[in-house]
């Protein structure tokens, strides 16, 4: 079964979110947590883990400024240290049907 792939608006902020478990799957946080979006024309930005909200324990997230970029945004959230666990997801944003 394929997963939806949720979709905005041109110009909004999306936030993007991971949550992270230990081995004995109880919510943790990684020792270093990076953040690696690619924009629709494949440009990378990494985020480091001081410009992430950690909102509860194991639970990370940022908010990417999608403005003048539809098309197909990636991202990938990766933990490392104390939990080590990694995974990729994506988005899609659409232009404004108003030129």
């Amino acid at each position: 079964m394929l997963a939806t792939v949720n979709q905005y608006d041109v110009g909004s902020l999306v936030q993007v979110s991971a949550t992270f478990k230990n081995s004995a799957g109880t919510l943790a946080n990684p020792s270093v947590v990076t953040l690696v979006y690619a924009d629709p024309t494949g440009l990378k930005t990494t985020i480091a883990q001081s410009s992430l909200t950690n909102s509860s324990t194991g639970v990370w997230a940022y908010s990417v400024d999608t403005t003048a970029k539809p098309g197909r945004w990636l991202y990938r959230f990766t933990g490392t240290g104390t939990v080590q666990a990694a995974g990729d997801s994506q988005f899609i944003v659409t232009d404004s049907l108003i030129p």
